[in-house]
C-alpha cells in the first residue's frame, strides 16, 4: 500500500505515453500523402528476378525479354477524381486516358506496343457511350501502332477505368528518373500550366476565344512520344519524367531519386501569349498554374552537364523538327534541401501546393 500511488501514477503516465504514440502514429497515417502511402504499401515488394530490372517508383517497370526491355506502366482514372463526365464526351474521354498512359512510356523514350483495359460501368451510362469511349480508345492507339490486348468489365457505382500500357526499347537504355547528377542542366518540353487553366475554365463555364486553347490542352493532351524517342536516342539525357502531377511535384521527384535539389527559373518557363489574361479572368495565381498544374503531359529532363556542348548541338540539327520545343528552365543542385522556383530577380516564388495529390482528401 505504501508503494501504491507512485505505481499508480508511474502506470498513469506509461498509459499515457502509449496513448500519445498511439494518438502520433493515427496522426501520421491519416495525413499520409499519395507517395508516402505507395512507399508503405511497397516497401516489401522486393525481387530476386534478374529479368526485372527496375520495379515500383519509376513511371514504368522494366522487363528483360530477350533482346529488348518492356516497359509496364498503369493507371487508375476514377469518375468524380480525375475527371468530370460533363466536361467531355466519351471519344474524347477516351483518347485522354490512353495518352495519359503512353505519356509514361514517352518519359522512357520507349515505343509504346499493347494495352489493356478494364472499365467499370455505372447504370445508365449505356452501351452508346460505352462503344464511343473505346472509339476514342482505339483512335488514341492507332496513332502509335498500338493494339488492344485484353481487359476486363464490371458494373461499379461510378466509371472507373484502368489502363496498362505495354512498350519496349532496347535493353538497358530506358531513362529513368534517378539519373540526374549536381550541376545537370534541366529542360522542358513545351509549355506547361494551360491544362490547369483550362480545368478552371471549364469548372467556371468560362467559355471564350482565349480560352479555347488552355481547355483543348486539358481534355486532349499529346503524349511526347517522338521527343522521347529522340531524346533516348542522343545518349546524353540523365534522368526523365512527364509533368502529371505539376511541374515542381515532378521535378520534386527526379531529385529525390536521384539524391538531388533543383532550382528553377520560374521567369524563363515559356507559356502561352494569353497565360496571364486567362488566369487573371479566372482569379487564378498564375504562378500556381505554372508550377503546380498538372495535366500538361510535357516531358522535364536533366542533361549530363558534361557534354551540354554536345546536347546543344543535337537541339541546332533538330531545331526545325515539329514537336521538339526545348527549353533548359533550371540546374539540378548538390543541397536535397534545396527544391525552389525563382523569379527573374532571384527571389522565390511561393504556391500553395507543388501539385496534385491523388489521395486528395482521403483519410484512414
Amino acid at each position: 500500500k505504501k508503494d501504491s500511488a507512485p505505481q499508480a501514477l508511474s502506470t498513469f503516465f506509461l498509459r499515457l505515453d502509449v496513448a500519445f504514440v498511439i494518438i502520433s502514429c493515427h496522426v501520421s497515417r491519416a495525413t499520409m500523402n499519395e507517395f508516402e502511402l505507395i512507399e508503405l504499401l511497397t516497401k516489401e515488394a522486393t525481387s530476386t528476378s534478374r529479368d526485372l530490372s527496375l520495379g515500383v517508383g519509376d513511371d514504368c517497370a522494366i522487363i528483360r525479354c530477350g533482346e529488348r526491355d518492356l516497359l509496364i506502366t498503369t493507371d487508375t482514372l476514377i469518375e468524380g477524381i480525375h475527371f468530370k463526365l460533363s466536361f467531355f464526351d466519351p471519344h474524347t474521354l477516351g483518347q485522354r486516358m490512353l495518352n495519359a498512359n503512353i505519356s509514361d512510356i514517352a518519359a522512357m523514350g520507349g515505343t509504346p506496343r499493347f494495352f489493356t483495359v478494364c472499365v467499370g460501368l455505372p447504370s445508365g451510362f449505356g452501351i452508346r457511350r460505352c462503344r464511343e469511349l473505346y472509339d476514342g480508345l482505339y483512335t488514341a492507339a492507332k496513332l502509335f501502332d498500338m493494339e488492344l490486348i485484353g481487359g476486363d468489365t464490371s458494373a461499379s457505382n461510378q466509371l472507373m477505368v484502368t489502363i496498362a500500357v505495354v512498350g519496349e526499347c532496347k535493353p538497358d537504355t530506358a531513362i529513368r528518373r534517378s539519373g540526374a547528377r549536381p550541376d545537370d542542366p534541366l529542360f522542358l518540353t513545351g509549355r506547361v500550366g494551360e491544362a490547369a487553366l483550362g480545368l478552371a475554365s471549364l469548372e467556371q463555364n468560362l467559355a471564350t476565344p482565349q480560352t479555347a486553347s488552355f481547355i483543348e490542352r486539358y481534355r486532349l493532351p499529346q503524349p511526347r512520344v517522338a521527343v522521347g524517342q529522340a531524346l533516348l536516342q542522343c545518349g546524353l539525357v540523365t534522368s526523365m519524367i512527364d509533368i502529371s502531377d505539376g511541374l515542381l511535384a515532378d521535378v520534386g521527384h527526379l531529385a529525390s531519386l536521384s539524391n538531388t535539389g533543383y532550382e528553377i527559373l520560374a521567369a524563363v518557363i515559356p507559356r502561352h501569349k494569353d497565360f496571364e489574361l486567362v488566369a487573371s479572368r479566372l482569379g487564378f495565381d498564375p504562378w500556381q498554374a505554372l508550377l503546380a498544374g498538372g495535366d500538361d503531359y510535357e516531358l522535364a529532363f536533366t542533361v549530363d552537364h558534361h557534354r551540354l556542348d554536345a546536347f546543344e548541338e543535337f537541339l541546332a540539327r533538330r531545331a526545325s523538327e515539329p514537336g521538339l520545343s526545348i527549353t533548359r528552365i533550371g540546374t539540378m543542385v548538390g543541397n536535397k534541401e534545396c527544391q525552389r522556383a525563382l523569379r527573374g530577380d532571384g527571389s522565390v516564388v511561393f504556391v500553395s501546393s507543388q501539385g496534385y495529390d491523388h489521395l486528395g482528401d482521403w483519410r484512414e
